[in-house]
């Protein structure tokens, strides 16, 4: 089992910042929904909350969520704030960044999906502020690489019963979940998350024995696949 205890690390260019109630509470609302969506079992999350309430200082949380999508924007603030490297990269001191547009909704018309045992494929506009889907055991395919775009923000609000959408979203796009999941959840690619260079995409809503799969849109790939 993976030992996600924070190692003793005194080194003297670290930045021992001690971490705060609001800091542990955001880690543990990581585990929380981690839970609920299968990734942690019961012991798991006993375990890793545990470990939480014993830390004292920032740089001790981010091991404990970093193999968590739930928790990439969590483990990103905390890691800038203490200046710890990600495993087998750089510290935030020294590794470039892209400049990020402050992200803002469109002015454009909201869109409504409704899949009843099935579902359709859209391509969302530019400048949609905001998608309302209802899935009962069927789900759309949505293409949001016109709407996501650097500065861009878009809401997702799905409501989902045994079914969801498919969501494909281009390169650099910064996703926040923030879905209630009873016996579901919604599956983020991790190749799907980006720094927000692109945009941001926040998905609310709620999710009973279904989900969304959000992924990289295959024409954002590489090798196209």
């Amino acid at each position: 089992m993976t030992d996600h205890r924070p190692a003793d690390d005194n080194s003297p260019d670290r930045k021992l910042i001690r971490a705060s109630d609001h800091d542990r509470d955001d880690v543990l609302r990581v585990l929380s929904a981690a839970h609920a969506a299968g990734r942690l079992s019961p012991e798991e999350l006993d375990e890793r909350q545990s470990t939480v309430l014993a830390s004292v200082y920032l740089h001790e949380l981010p091991p404990i969520i970093d193999d968590l999508p739930e928790g990439r924007e969590v483990e990103s603030r905390i890691r800038e704030e203490t200046d710890v490297p990600k495993p087998g990269g750089t510290s935030s001191a020294v590794q470039p960044k892209k400049s990020t547009v402050p992200a803002r909704p469109g002015d454009g018309p909201s869109v409504t999906d409704i899949a009843v045992l099935g579902g359709s494929t859209k391509t969302i506009a530019a400048n949609t502020p905001e998608v309302t889907c209802f899935a009962l055991m069927g789900g759309s395919d949505l293409y949001l690489s016109e709407v996501c775009r650097p500065g861009a923000e878009i809401t997702i609000i799905s409501v989902n019963t045994m079914g969801g959408a498919d969501i494909y979203v281009p390169a650099g796009v910064r996703i926040i979940d923030h879905s209630v999941n009873i016996l579901g959840g919604n599956d983020i690619k991790p190749n799907a998350l980006g720094d927000g260079s692109n945009g941001t995409l926040i998905i609310k809503g709620f999710n009973l024995m279904g989900g969304n799969d959000v992924q990289l849109d295959p024409r954002s790939r590489p090798d196209g696949r």
